[in-house]
């Protein structure tokens, strides 16, 4: 919309100065037109005869670039009735050339001051009343321009704001989006670090660093519970051979203590036995004096039985 605007006032600016050149160029024809008719010397009057011409084709090809526009209804009649205007001026001037052509100057003077001045006179008029509705179209469109501008410059900044607004949404749902995966990370070191739970997971599913860093901790994580779960499988084997190493040192315990009581009682037999046997010495002994003793009152008596 506000290219289309400027482009209007582009437009109407470049056809008030395509106006302006005309009414110049007009101007200039009316002046070269008239010293044509004052002049006396020929090589001079040809000149401006030339001058004159060639004015004429600028003012006529500025026409009729104006007339191949699309113009404004107003701004079409009026260069219309210019057009009608600088025909019969150039009517006007065509006779008092004719005149001033054949001598007859005094009439061709008449002419340009009576006739040809007021077809120039309207034909200004007309002109002037063209630059007028030009001027105020150009101004018009320029003030369209401007407020197409302005209005513009409200959507871009009405536009910028809320690209503004969407930066700062977006970053900061970008910052969230890393901020959240890293303070849950640190929730579970938290919670490894105060429990010693070696099963929680951060199970992170994104595929950039943090998400290699969750999944590493994981790693981490898993490998110490597999460590652990080594070391009290080890510690429970371990534990059933010192049980069974108790059951069986009690075993030897209890069989060294039966040992020990037979050993005891094995004592307590010898010291009987040798008691006994103390005793069978004892009565051997006894057996063996009174033997002797018999035997020798034996022998005694045998020696008696023969002294006798």
């Amino acid at each position: 919309m506000r290219d289309k605007v400027s482009l209007v006032a582009a437009q109407s600016v470049a056809r008030l100065d395509q106006c302006s050149r005309l009414q110049s160029d007009f101007a200039a024809l009316r002046i070269i037109s008239y010293r044509h008719v004052m002049e006396l010397n020929v090589d001079r009057e040809l000149e401006l005869e030339a001058l004159a011409e060639q004015q004429q084709r600028s003012a006529e090809q500025q026409l009729a670039d104006l007339r191949r526009q699309v113009l404004p209804a107003a701004q079409q009649g009026l260069l219309l009735q210019f057009q009608q205007a600088f025909q019969d001026y150039l009517q006007q001037q065509q006779r008092v050339r004719h005149k001033s052509a054949s001598g007859e100057m005094q009439q061709a003077l008449q002419l340009a001051s009576t006739d040809a001045s007021a077809a120039a006179e309207l034909a200004a008029q007309r002109l002037a009343g063209l630059m007028r509705e030009v001027r105020n179209d150009a101004r018009d469109q320029a003030h369209q321009a401007n407020q197409a501008y302005r209005s513009s410059l409200q959507q871009l900044a009405v536009m910028l704001v809320l690209a503004l607004l969407l930066a700062g949404f977006c970053a900061w749902r970008f910052g969230e989006s890393l901020l959240k995966p890293l303070r849950l990370l640190a929730e579970r070191q938290q919670l490894v670090a105060s429990d010693l739970d070696f099963c929680v997971r951060v199970n992170s599913p994104r595929r950039d660093e943090i998400g290699a860093t969750s999944r590493a901790f994981d790693g981490l994580l898993a490998q110490l519970q597999q460590n652990l779960l080594q070391v009290a499988e080890s510690t429970l084997c371990v534990d059933r051979e010192v049980r069974q190493l108790g059951g069986a040192a009690t075993d030897t315990a209890r069989r060294a203590a039966a040992q020990s009581d037979a050993a005891l009682q094995m004592a307590a037999m010898v010291q009987q036995l040798s008691v006994s046997i103390q005793h069978i010495d004892g009565r051997a002994l006894d057996l063996n004096l009174k033997t002797a003793v018999g035997a020798y009152e034996f022998g005694q008596i045998q020696g008696r039985i023969r002294a006798s």
